[in-house]
């Protein structure tokens, strides 16, 4: 079972892949916007108050109309078991 980490507002997280509502951004970065809304952006410029997660993680609202998100396990080829 995945641990969801919550997304706090104001907060960020970057990932090789981000997948929310059905869509996959890669190599992006996803923002709980202090209004509450998520938004997610190609990565162009390193902040060091974002936190970097290695592969991909998978974003849902929350009940609380927040956001978390949860590691996806790798697969494939290379995947550490």
């Amino acid at each position: 079972m995945s641990t969801s980490i919550e997304l706090r507002p104001g907060a960020a997280v970057m990932a090789h892949r981000i997948i929310y509502e059905d869509a996959t951004h890669t190599l992006a970065i996803a923002r709980h916007e202090p209004e509450g809304a998520l938004s997610i952006a190609p990565f162009d410029t390193e902040t060091h108050t974002t936190e970097f997660i290695n592969g991909t993680i998978v974003i849902a609202r929350t009940p609380q109309g927040g956001f978390a998100f949860t590691r996806s396990k790798p697969s494939g080829k290379g995947a550490q078991r």
